[in-house]
C-alpha cells in the first residue's frame, strides 16, 4: 500500500505540472469544480472565434499509422518506496487479444476529425474521470506488478509504450478496444488492454463530446515508465464524422 501511495503521489505531481503547461493554469483552475476547467477553456477558444483550438501534433497519435512520434520516457524515475508485498496481477492469454493485437484498424484518421471548438473542457473533464479509474489499475496494479519480476524482463523496459483506441458508448461501457501503435513487446500491451478493460465502464460522455455514430473516440498512450504511466497528457478524445463528408481540417481534444 505505501509503494501505491507513494507512485500515486509522483505521478499527480506530474501530471499537475504537466496539464498546467498544456491548458494554461487550467489544471489548477480543476480543484475548484468541473465547471472551472471547461468554463476557462470555453473563454480562451472564444476569444478568437473560429480558431481551432490548440492542439498536439497529431501525429503523435498514430494518424495514418504513424507512431514514429511517441511520448518521452526520459524522466527521472522516482526512489523505490518501501516493500509493501507487492501487487498481483494475472495477465490475459494472447489468444483473448488475438482481434485487438493483430492488424486492429482504428476508427480516427486525418480526414473524419470534427472540430472540437468550445466544448474542449467538457471533453478533457471527461478524460480526467476516465484516467481515475484506469490509474489505481494500470499504475498502482499493473506497473507495481512489472516490478516484482525480473529487471531483465522485456516489459520492465522503461522506454515501452503503447497506443490504444477505445470506443465509449453512451452508457460508458468500451465497445471496441485495439493497439494501434505496439510497444514491441506483445506481453507488455496485453497488459495494458487487461488494465483498460478491468477500469471500465467509465462515467456517462456528455452529448457534444459523441461523435456522428453516438460514440465516443479516444486514443491514449501507456507507458511502462513509472511517472508517465496513464497520464492524461498522453490522451486525445475525438468528435468524428463518420457518416458526413470529412473534415479535412480538424482536430482531436483535448
Amino acid at each position: 500500500m505505501k509503494a501505491q501511495v507513494e507512485t500515486r503521489k509522483k505521478c499527480v505531481v506530474v501530471v499537475v505540472g504537466l496539464l498546467t503547461a498544456l491548458l494554461g493554469g487550467c489544471a489548477h483552475e480543476s480543484g475548484s469544480g468541473d465547471g472551472a476547467l471547461s468554463n476557462r477553456l470555453a473563454k480562451e477558444t472564444s476569444e478568437d472565434e473560429g480558431a481551432r483550438p490548440r492542439a498536439r501534433r497529431p501525429d503523435s497519435f498514430g494518424i495514418n499509422g504513424d507512431c514514429a512520434i511517441r511520448p518521452s520516457t526520459t524522466q527521472p524515475v522516482p526512489a523505490p518506496a518501501e516493500e509493501d508485498g507487492g501487487a498481483r496481477w494475472t495477465p490475459s492469454t494472447r489468444e483473448h487479444w488475438t482481434n485487438a493485437l493483430a492488424g486492429y484498424h482504428g476508427a480516427v484518421t486525418a480526414l473524419n476529425q470534427v472540430a472540437i471548438g468550445r466544448e474542449r473542457g467538457v471533453f478533457v473533464n471527461y478524460l480526467v474521470g476516465v484516467h481515475n479509474k484506469i490509474h489505481p489499475i494500470f499504475t498502482d496494479s499493473y506497473l507495481e506488478w512489472l516490478t516484482s519480476l525480473p529487471p531483465a524482463d522485456p516489459r520492465n523496459d522503461l522506454s515501452r509504450t503503447t497506443l490504444v483506441e477505445l470506443v465509449i458508448e453512451q452508457d460508458g461501457t468500451i465497445s471496441n478496444l485495439g493497439v494501434v501503435c505496439s510497444s514491441g513487446n506483445e506481453d507488455f500491451d496485453i497488459g495494458v488492454l487487461d488494465a483498460v478493460t478491468q477500469a471500465a465502464p467509465f462515467g456517462t460522455p456528455a452529448r457534444v463530446t459523441l461523435s456522428s455514430d453516438d460514440k465516443l473516440y479516444v486514443r491514449w498512450w501507456f507507458s511502462r515508465h513509472p511517472v508517465m504511466g496513464c497520464s492524461t497528457i498522453n490522451a486525445r478524445a475525438f468528435r468524428l464524422a463518420l457518416d458526413a463528408p470529412p473534415d479535412a481540417g480538424a482536430h482531436g481534444a483535448p
